[in-house]
């Protein structure tokens, strides 16, 4: 029998399954599409695919228990059927394809395979997997994920593709202070300073009154909800990859009372440029690299997902 890699939908039918003849454990060199049959009333669709797989490689994306929002109108005051994450279809061009395979700060997992198809959704559900919208990473979200990072998904309780691009920017920007003043960032302090937000069926960071410490960020972000890939990995990862319903308003994500020692930490902080995250340079990535290594970890827990990600 030939190796194949199927390709389950939750568009196309429970009974449908699509093959195609591949190399055995070939890497995948250029993300050349592949047709895949959906079955019965369903429409031929093109797949992307980079990473090691064999006759036993099999991903099967389901709906899961997220309910995605009405189409909003939080968006220039227009009501379009995009805002809504269900009507949002994977449009990820060859060429993005192929810009973030080479990106320096997408560094995955020997065994990590990443896919994009027009049928799939972002909040589609894959066990060892989970979506990543292309903008995010021009935003700053790099792999493997910074232990702060894995921190707060965890207890915001949000997959990584649940949060907007400028939230990334905003954790970059945060992260770049806080080494520039050489003090380990925290959750608590994060969450001083900023309050998530709903944003259809993403959310985002914004800053508490009186609490501005980073600079302007882009106004207008045009087409990112339909570009987005998915990445598996048979190990699985840290961090929540199953979009999930979360409530703002919950006292966990209030503004904490500061100790003694965080308010020495937040007034070093103040003293330090905002950096500029309409533009993103190298330079505030190796900042942010050097800052997690010279920083002494606080806890067990923080040691141990350091460990993880090296």
């Amino acid at each position: 029998m030939s190796p194949s890699s199927s390709f389950t939908s939750p568009e196309a039918s429970s009974s449908s399954s699509s093959t195609k003849s591949r190399d055995p454990h070939a890497s995948v060199d250029a993300p050349a599409p592949v047709s895949e049959s959906l079955g019965e009333g369903s429409v031929s669709v093109e797949t992307q695919i980079w990473g090691l797989v064999d006759d036993s490689f099999v991903l099967e994306l389901v709906h899961g228990t997220y309910v995605p929002k009405d189409p909003s109108a939080h968006t220039s005051g227009a009501r379009r059927r995009a805002d809504n994450v269900a009507e949002a279809r994977c449009e990820t061009s060859p060429g993005t394809f192929k810009w973030l395979r080479k990106h320096p700060r997408f560094v995955l997992p020997a065994d990590a395979v990443v896919f994009a198809n027009r049928d799939f959704r972002a909040h589609y559900v894959l066990d060892g997997g989970f979506s990543v919208y292309t903008e995010a990473v021009r935003a700053g979200l790099c792999f493997p994920f910074h232990p702060f990072v894995i921190f707060l998904l965890l207890e915001l309780g949000v997959a990584p593709s649940q949060l907007a691009p400028n939230a990334w920017r905003v954790i970059v920007g945060f992260l770049s202070l806080y080494y520039s003043a050489g003090v380990p960032p925290t959750s608590r302090l994060f969450l001083y300073l900023f309050s998530i937000k709903p944003f259809g069926d993403w959310f985002y960071f914004a800053a508490r009154n009186g609490r501005h410490i980073l600079g302007r960020l882009p106004s207008s972000l045009h087409g990112w909800k339909r570009n987005f890939v998915f990445v598996y990995s048979s190990s699985g990862w840290p961090f929540p990859t199953k979009w999930s319903a979360v409530d703002v308003r919950s006292k966990a994500f209030g503004s904490p009372r500061l100790t003694s020692s965080e308010l020495y930490d937040l007034k070093c902080l103040k003293e330090v440029e905002p950096p500029n995250l309409i533009d993103i340079s190298d330079e505030l990535f190796q900042l942010i690299k050097e800052g997690t290594q010279g920083c002494q970890p606080r806890s067990r827990i923080f040691y141990s997902v350091l460990g993880f990600l090296s």
